[in-house]
């Protein structure tokens, strides 16, 4: 069975280690785990050499943070060439992680920086376990560890652009979806375009102001069943309306509304995968005309216009 080795260190500002099991047991419960703490970033190469030759460890994330200081920075990099080193000796696959503490503006912002860069690595662990073509689909497509993924560049130079219009009408759960869409498009290398409308009535109108702009636009709203017919009226007309642009202007739209005719609780249940499939779905029928053509690994269903 592959065993991961996480060795993280006391010096860091975030639990880098912690989140990096989360992830690895949210994704494969299945996959053991040995953690080994140590002070400093220059004791990560040891620590990753024990895991391998005592632990039997399959493969090692070092993570830790360098400082902002000229002498932390010499330590990051004398670090990272002892895992190098400690790679070539045994053959085996170390991933370094390493935040460097003037990457963020400010706490927030290195926060983000700390979780993105981590989380991601910890997915290309798992991805790395599976053998040496896991990560070739994604190969060329400018992703990045830390921040939003740069995308690839097509022949002129650039990325698709896809806008999101989202009805700020129960935005407990539009604002969540219009999270879920990003990340989709986000991890394919596409430029986003965000709109928030008052409701899903609104959402045509913003999508015939932003189609010309844009390669292709998701849309997001939660239409909830009430006592009349005004819920049904709503969201089918929103529906035809984006259809008809969609035809017009010959791009697709992502019709991530969720209702007509739905009540609150399975609203709740439902949104996120709403939001996922509408984006998947745009994603797909650009793939029909471009050399981004995104296949998705689970049906995407029928989201998009």
């Amino acid at each position: 069975m592959a065993k991961i080795g996480i060795a993280d260190t006391t010096f860091s500002r975030y639990d880098m280690g912690g989140l990096a099991i989360k992830t690895i047991r949210e994704q494969a419960p299945g996959i053991e785990i040995e953690r080994t703490t140590v002070p400093g970033i220059k004791d990560l190469p040891v620590a990753a050499k024990k895991l391998i030759e005592e632990e039997k460890c399959t493969l090692v994330l070092c993570l830790g943070m360098a400082g902002k200081e000229q002498i932390d920075k010499q330590c990051s990099h004398e670090a990272s060439l002892g895992i190098q080193q400690v790679q070539l000796l045994t053959n085996t696959h170390i991933l370094e992680v390493v935040v460097h503490e003037e990457e963020g503006r400010d706490a927030k912002d290195l926060i983000s920086i700390f979780e993105d860069r981590t989380i991601k690595h910890a997915l290309n662990a798992l991805e790395l376990l599976k053998g040496k073509t896991a990560l070739t689909p994604f190969a060329g497509k400018g992703r990045r560890q830390g921040r939003e993924h740069a995308g690839p560049l097509d022949k002129e130079g650039g990325q698709l652009s896809i806008g999101i219009v989202v009805s700020d009408f129960n935005s407990e759960l539009t604002h969540a979806m219009l999270e879920v869409a990003a990340n989709v498009l986000k991890n394919h290398g596409c430029r986003i375009q965000a709109v928030h409308v008052p409701g899903a009535f609104e959402v045509p109108l913003a999508c015939q102001r932003l189609v010309k702009q844009v390669d292709g636009i998701v849309t997001l709203a939660v239409v909830i069943q009430g006592k009349t017919d005004h819920d049904r009226i709503v969201g089918e007309n929103a529906a035809r309306k984006i259809a008809d642009l969609a035809i017009a202007y010959g791009k697709p739209i992502g019709l991530g509304i969720v209702g007509p005719r739905i009540t609150w609780e399975l609203a709740v249940q439902r949104h996120k995968e709403y939001a996922q499939r509408a984006a998947e779905a745009v994603l797909i029928m650009l793939g029909d005309h471009s050399t981004h053509g995104y296949h998705p690994t689970h049906g995407a269903g029928s989201g998009a216009c």
